[in-house]
């Protein structure tokens, strides 16, 4: 740096702060602390809205009404449940279906605990190579435990 000293006419030189680089174009000058900036982006979200229970209409029902559910219990999910996994399983309900097929909560009859079966639709493929991949020990800590995988007979 180059400090550029100024005589006066008391004798002593007074030192200049030293100048890194011209002062910058309104363009380009550097933002004072505090100054808002403008905005580059889209606009902030607006703030998440909780919703609240709706109160009953005097009919007794709600204001909105929900799509139904299939959830199913008893003697009709049995029913449902392919026949030859009831040795291995107590089914409780259908947790939910899809596309590639149904999932049911039940309870292994082996230990007591609770687990889900995934029954694809008749027809729907499944890739053994992916689900024995799954199950490998060293892939395990990656995926809900499975426990085996297979094919089951469907119907009477």
């Amino acid at each position: 740096r180059v400090q550029r000293q100024d005589s006066v006419s008391q004798g002593d030189p007074v030192p200049l702060p030293p100048q890194d680089s011209p002062p910058a174009s309104p363009s380009t000058r550097a933002q004072q602390p505090g100054a808002k900036k403008a905005a580059a982006g889209p606009p902030p979200s607006p703030p998440t809205r909780h919703q609240r229970a709706q109160a009953p209409t005097p009919s007794g029902g709600s204001r909105h009404s929900d799509p139904p559910t299939r959830r199913e219990s008893g003697n009709r999910a049995r029913a449902e449940f392919p026949q030859g996994l009831l040795d291995r399983y107590e089914p409780y309900n259908i947790a939910g279906a899809g596309s590639e097929g149904t999932v049911w909560h039940v309870r292994r009859l082996a230990d007591g605990s609770n687990a889900a079966v995934k029954i694809a639709h008749p027809g729907q493929s499944m890739d053994m190579d992916t689900l024995e991949h799954l199950a490998t020990p060293e892939f395990s800590r990656h995926t809900p435990r499975i426990h085996e995988f297979g094919d089951v007979a469907v119907g009477p």
